[in-house]
């Protein structure tokens, strides 16, 4: 059959397929990545995770292009018990799909594993970019685990400008050899060489070693030479004193020395400043009965006498100082001026520049939302990396703390998009592998959500379920967690207390991958019995909620949603018997600390926070009680510690030096992944006897860690500005 084209089409005779343009440029444009840049569509091992990272490039397949514009991660599953396996990461051509994408082919378990065979026929046609060793029981990948098979022609190849693809299977393979030969030519040179230098020091320690012993027995005879020698210089003095010292002699130098010890000012001391000599010495106090200290210039003068305190003395005054509050004691008809350092960490804010490149950035670049929203005073979430967001009612801020600059700032109205219309008054937000969703509503009153570029920030769109299918959550339902757990284009959500139940929603994207709206799913219940839903959250592969039966008894489960086939496995459930949680989750954040997942939860203010394992489904440790205005002020850049503050101001407070104090607590990690915690006092506002007090330093969102700093906002004078904490030591002054 003969085909021929391109040819404009006259009342519709002329049309084309997208195979037809496959076909012509497969005629001249070879199977492939691109040339450059050299790292493009590599694989890289991300470390601390199971997964990998798809630098951006592009490819040819059999006339179609893929491309990838940024770093695009791919979840691989967990290593099996007792059985190794290689997962290959490919280019998929689906022609049944119709679609081009970037996909782990799972291997099969074997103690000696093989990659899978790539799939090329009338359904699809794939290229391999790596294949992935998988050990048993593996939870992280590294970058040794690793084949790059871009370079062989026959799994993948480069593509080029002809038709066929540069034949780079011989480079490699002769590169390949070269690598052998020339590692095992240098392993032998190199163990020629450590041969010869190991004898060679050997030789030198032996040579050391005979010197050493050698200068050790020299020294030695020296040392006794000199010792005999000074042994008969003292006893030819001693002959010679002795034989001096008669009887009578020796007698009056005894009495000497025993009318000295029992004198009453048996000492002298002549002091060089006024070159009188002072007597000195001790006798007892009978009143008291206790020691005496007596000094007098001379030996007619009359001995001033100091009266020592005795040990219950003390201790009587040490009573007085302590329920004085250490400022005045009372003894012997004397007052008693006392001067202290207070031993509690004191925290007082110093500064308050210290996000201003951040806020001048802020206001020069984006003068019409600036002047609304301010950066310092309202709360910040968490993105990514360091780039957060501030989510007001009307307004939208992303900025990147790392950078001090302001990724975009826009007023929700001026966006014109009915899905979405504000963003209401509840605060949710979720992010995925491309963009960050933050909650609103769409001009219909429904939820729906205003969706941003996670990396620069821009404005994407709004999305909305087709026809307000939302499975009855209205825009005032609290979903559970401020954070929403998203995986692989699924989030999920809660109807919160009182209804027991996940909600996956599905985002429905257009072919150029721009969400276009979120459809709502299966439900999973909870398994049976009367219970109250207080957390979600997610690691990345799994979901993960508690939920209540009674006050000492909770479950943490461990689910897994099927996407392409809306199913639910419920993967453990694990009991828990402590002091169960008794509000809505607000904050969550998960990390591994070395081969454990654990994950800290934030209940609502003025509750537990606590940390639980997801190996075991147990509770590990409650972090605090009663404690949290809000959520941590959490360091998202070492991870390794927080701080909280009581919900209600002047919880525990302390009065010294004329001010009030309320408590903070800072919490650090430890290396068995337990927390730490100190309690520091910073101070607070309040009216004579600590009425209508009010907070000084908010922590929470409202403040923010940089390199490791804690930034707070500092109230004082109405000033919303980020200081630093500085320790300090309170001094009590005099009281008459």
């Amino acid at each position: 059959m003969i085909k021929f084209g391109m040819f404009n089409s006259i009342n519709g005779d002329r049309r084309y397929k997208a195979e037809d343009f496959a076909q012509y440029f497969a005629t001249f444009i070879g199977n492939g990545i691109f040339v450059k840049p050299s790292d493009c569509l590599q694989i890289f091992a991300n470390g601390d995770s199971m997964s990998v990272t798809v630098r951006a490039g592009k490819a040819w397949v059999n006339g179609y292009y893929l491309v990838n514009d940024d770093n695009y991660t791919l979840p691989l599953s967990v290593g099996d018990t007792t059985l190794n396996r290689i997962d290959r990461i490919v280019i998929r051509l689906d022609f049944v799909q119709r679609k081009m994408s970037v996909e782990v082919k799972k291997g099969t378990l074997s103690a000696s594993p093989v990659a899978p065979t790539l799939k090329r026929d009338a359904d699809a046609y794939e290229l391999a970019l790596a294949d992935v060793y998988i050990a048993k029981g593996a939870l992280t990948i590294n970058q040794a685990a690793v084949t790059d098979t871009r370079l062989n022609n026959t799994l993948c190849g480069l593509m080029h400008g002809v038709v066929n693809q540069v034949d780079t299977t011989t480079i490699f393979n002769q590169y390949q050899q070269w690598f052998n030969d020339y590692s095992v030519t240098k392993a032998a040179e190199f163990l020629a060489w450590q041969t010869d230098v190991t004898t060679a020091l050997e030789n030198w320690i032996d040579a050391q070693e005979k010197d050493f012993e050698a200068w050790r027995q020299a020294e030695e005879q020296l040392y006794y030479t000199w010792l005999n020698g000074k042994k008969n210089d003292f006893d030819t003095w001693f002959a010679t004193v002795r034989d001096k010292l008669s009887e009578d002699a020796a007698g009056n130098l005894f009495n000497l020395i025993d009318e000295h010890k029992h004198a009453t000012l048996p000492h002298k001391y002549k002091d060089a400043a006024d070159g009188q000599t002072y007597l000195w010495g001790m006798q007892r106090n009978s009143t008291l009965n206790a020691a005496a200290f007596m000094y007098a210039p001379n030996e007619v003068t009359s001995p001033n006498v100091i009266n020592l305190p005795t040990w219950e003395q003390v201790n009587t005054m040490q009573t007085e100082i302590i329920n004085t509050s250490g400022r005045l004691a009372a003894k012997n008809g004397n007052m008693y001026k006392i001067k202290t350092v207070d031993d509690r960490s004191i925290l007082m804010p110093e500064g308050s520049s210290n996000l201003n490149a951040l806020v001048l950035d802020y206001q020069n670049r984006f003068p019409l939302v600036a002047p609304n929203v301010g950066i310092e005073n309202n709360e910040k979430w968490h993105v990514r990396d360091e780039v957060y967001v501030i989510i007001h009612t009307y307004y939208i801020i992303i900025f990147d703390l790392a950078a001090m600059k302001v990724l975009n700032a826009v007023s929700i109205a001026s966006l014109g998009n009915t899905n979405f219309t504000d963003a209401t008054s509840i605060i949710n937000y979720f992010v995925d592998d491309k963009y960050l969703y933050i909650r609103g509503r769409n001009n219909l009153n429904a939820p729906s959500f205003g969706v941003f570029n996670k990396t620069t920030g821009a404005w994407v769109t709004g999305i909305s379920a087709p026809g307000n299918n939302t499975a009855g959550v209205s825009v005032t339902t609290n979903l559970g967690a401020i954070k929403l757990p998203c995986i692989g284009g699924v989030f999920f959500l809660t109807a919160g207390s009182g209804s027991p139940y996940i909600i996956p929603f599905a985002i429905d994207y257009d072919t150029n991958g721009i969400p276009q709206s979120f459809t709502s799913k299966l439900v999973h219940p909870t398994a049976g019995g009367s219970y109250i839903q207080y957390a979600i959250f997610d690691d990345g592969q799994f979901i993960y909620d508690i939920y209540v039966a009674n006050s000492s008894l909770w479950y943490l489960r461990k689910s897994q949603y099927n996407k392409s086939n809306n199913t639910w496995t419920t993967i453990a459930v694990g009991t828990n018997t402590s002091t169960a949680p008794v509000s809505n989750s607000s904050w969550w954040h998960v990390y591994v600390k070395g081969a454990i997942t654990f994950a800290v939860i934030k209940q609502a203010p003025n509750q537990s926070v606590f940390v639980v394992r997801l190996d075991t489904l147990q509770q590990y440790q409650v972090i605090a009680n009663n404690m949290g205005h809000r959520q941590p002020t959490f360091d998202y850049t070492n991870k390794n510690k927080m701080w909280m503050q009581y919900h209600t101001v002047g919880t525990v407070p302390v009065y010294f030096n004329g001010n009030y104090y309320e408590i903070i607590l800072e919490l650090t990690m430890n290396n068995n992944a337990t927390w730490s915690s100190q309690y520091h006092w910073v101070p607070i506002n309040h009216s004579p006897g600590l009425d209508s007090p009010t907070r000084r330093i908010h922590l929470g969102q409202n403040s923010i860690m940089k390199n490791g700093e804690l930034l707070v906002r500092n109230d004082a004078a109405y000033s919303f500005l980020s200081a630093k904490l500085k320790p300090v030591k309170i001094i009590e002054g005099y009281q008459v």
